[in-house]
C-alpha cells in the first residue's frame, strides 16, 4: 500500500489506468494479511454493530468510494428500510446517472441501485433543512423514525 501511495504522490496521473475493483482486491488481500492475528468481532449481517429492523440512513457522498460501497453494504441489508442517497446536485447528469457510473468504476452490484428502499436525494448540507424542501424533510424528521445519518466527503 506504501508503494502505491508514493507513486500516486510522484505522479498523480499514474492512476488514472488502475482497474479499480482489482485494486480493491488488492487492498482487501492487504488487509486479511495484516489482521490475521486480530481477535475475532461478532459481526450480524456482514456489519461489525447489529442493522434493525426499520433503520433508516441518510447517508453523503454516496457516489464516492467509501459512500458508495457503503451504500452498497447497506442496500444489501435485509433489515434495513430505506436509505437515502445524499449529494450535492448537479446540471451535468442525474444522481442516478453519477450512481451508475460510481458503482461501475468499483465494480458493485448496479442493480442495487433499482431498489426500492434507495431515495436519491439531492440538497445542501448548509441551507435551512438541507434544501429538502418541506415533504422530504418531513419524511426523513418524522418523530420515531430511527434514522442514521453518515456524513462524509471526499473520494479515498
Amino acid at each position: 500500500m506504501a508503494t502505491f501511495l508514493c507513486k500516486v504522490v510522484a505522479d498523480p496521473h499514474s492512476t488514472l489506468a488502475v482497474d479499480l475493483p482489482m485494486r480493491g482486491r488488492e487492498l482487501q488481500a492487504l488487509v486479511n494479511k495484516y489482521t490475521e492475528g486480530f481477535p475475532a468481532r461478532l459481526a450480524h449481517n456482514g456489519f461489525a454493530y447489529p442493522v434493525l429492523d426499520g433503520n433508516v440512513y441518510l447517508l453523503t457522498g454516496t457516489t464516492g468510494g467509501l459512500g458508495s460501497n457503503m451504500l452498497a453494504r447497506l442496500l444489501e441489508a435485509p433489515a434495513v428500510a430505506r436509505v437515502y442517497a445524499f449529494n450535492r446536485p448537479t446540471k451535468s447528469s442525474t444522481s442516478q446517472a453519477r450512481h451508475l457510473s460510481a458503482f461501475r468504476k468499483r465494480g458493485l452490484n448496479t442493480g442495487l441501485l433499482s431498489s426500492e428502499k434507495l431515495v436519491y436525494v439531492e440538497g445542501d448540507l448548509g441551507a435551512p433543512c438541507f434544501a429538502l424542501g418541506d415533504r422530504l424533510y418531513g419524511e426523513v424528521s418524522t418523530p420515531g423514525l430511527r434514522l442514521f445519518i453518515v456524513l462524509m466527503r471526499g473520494e479515498l
